[in-house]
């Protein structure tokens, strides 16, 4: 009989230690930050840049926070902002341990690291916030889809700018793409653009299109993923 109860505790035993392996395993999101200027209590709401839908927030208190959770998907586009916009920050968030260091900066020039989605957004909005000149900026952003045919970035910014661009700049950069990249969901309406437009010339603007987000609210795909998004400004 005490043989048998020593079995079972040592099964129960060891079905927690795998449990709790297994939840070690699991990738997870989180968010270090530090912020100056926010008083104890503010709240930063996570807002998806998508969707247009806040899906977490996290409060304040003594100029840190810090938030963590399983991102159901891929990477995310977010924006980062307090109850009245005043502080702001278009950024990607992944499956990994992040930092947000907006100690010494404002908000929306917060140095975020340890993900390679967002050095790479980051550097191409560094580089685009020198641009004046409209046809440049659509050049800078064709080539970074073109060299970075693995990042969901590049796959967000050409969905964006789809419906404005022309079958041929839009067919050859889809093609460009990963398999993963074209598989997901913004791959999945780049495609759908490009089916709609099938019968346009070469050169013509692609049509528009709306589709329901999972609130199930109609959204136009541009409203979401333009220009305005793309460069890190805040989208109504």
């Amino acid at each position: 009989m005490k043989k048998s109860i020593f079995h079972l505790l040592f099964l129960m035993l060891l079905f927690a230690c795998q449990n709790k392996l297994r939840d070690s395993a699991i990738e997870k999101f989180s968010l270090t930050g530090k912020t100056s200027g926010l008083p104890n209590g503010s709240v930063i709401y996570f807002t998806d840049v998508l969707t247009n839908q806040i899906f977490d927030s996290v409060s304040i208190c003594q100029n840190a926070f810090k938030i963590e959770r399983v991102l159901p998907g891929p990477p995310t586009s977010v924006f980062l902002h307090n109850k009245d916009y005043s502080a702001s920050k278009s950024m990607w968030i992944e499956n990994k341990p992040m930092i947000f260091d907006v100690s010494v900066h404002y908000f929306n020039n917060a140095k975020v690291s340890e993900s390679k989605i967002q050095t790479e957004f980051a550097a191409f909005l560094e580089e685009a916030d020198t641009i004046e000149s409209e046809e440049i900026s659509k050049n800078l952003t064709i080539a970074f889809i073109k060299n970075h045919p693995d990042s969901r970035v590049s796959a967000a910014m050409l969905a964006g700018y789809a419906p404005t661009w022309g079958q041929i700049v839009v067919k050859e950069l889809f093609e460009g793409l990963s398999e993963e990249n074209k598989a997901s969901l913004y791959g999945i309406q780049t495609a759908k653009i490009i089916q709609l437009n099938r019968d346009h010339a070469i050169g013509d603007k692609f049509t528009d299109f709306e589709m329901t987000n999972p609130k199930g609210e109609a959204i136009k795909l541009s409203q979401n993923l333009g220009r305005s998004v793309t460069l890190g400004t805040r989208h109504q």
